[in-house]
């Protein structure tokens, strides 16, 4: 199943085994799975093909599992004013800019419910981030700065 052309991803983040030996084949494995994308089709598409592949692997291996959803965030639509805004700032401080969908969990999808929202991501070194080796310059944190600065500056 490939739905990354919707932008949707799946990680699983923890992984647990009981007894959790070297030489011990597990009699017990928890996975945390983690679901995100901006498609909410795409996301139901990905839950139905995991909940049927268990099934079929229940019956297949006669093993037990158990599934629970612990919450489900559906994705949020970004103010396109705001955008706008943001890359006509960029543009005028001719600062390079990139929109992008994000199917990351920020703070933005809470304010969502009460007011416009948009979001400035900045680069970080190699692409890498969320991870212990994230990294992002000075010049690259400033830069945002100055584009939400100069954003807000013709809010007010």
């Amino acid at each position: 199943m490939d739905e990354s052309y919707r932008k949707s991803v799946t990680t699983v983040g923890v992984i647990n085994n009981g007894p959790n030996v070297l030489n011990v084949i597990p009699g017990d494995v928890t996975l945390e799975v983690d679901i995100r994308g901006i498609d909410i089709d795409s996301l139901d598409k990905i839950e139905s093909y995991m909940k049927s592949t268990i099934r079929e692997i229940m019956k297949k291996r006669n093993v037990e599992i158990f599934a629970q959803d612990t919450g489900r965030f559906d994705p949020v639509k970004m103010s396109s004013y705001i955008q706008k805004k943001l890359i006509e700032s960029s543009e005028k401080l001719k600062i390079s800019h990139k929109v992008m969908p994000s199917g990351a969990g920020h703070d933005a999808m809470a304010f969502s419910k009460i007011c416009d929202t948009a979001m400035i991501f900045i680069p970080c070194y190699r692409g890498i981030s969320h991870n212990k080796s994230e990294f992002s310059s000075l010049l690259s944190i400033y830069d945002g700065c100055k584009v939400m600065y100069e954003y807000l500056k013709g809010e007010l």
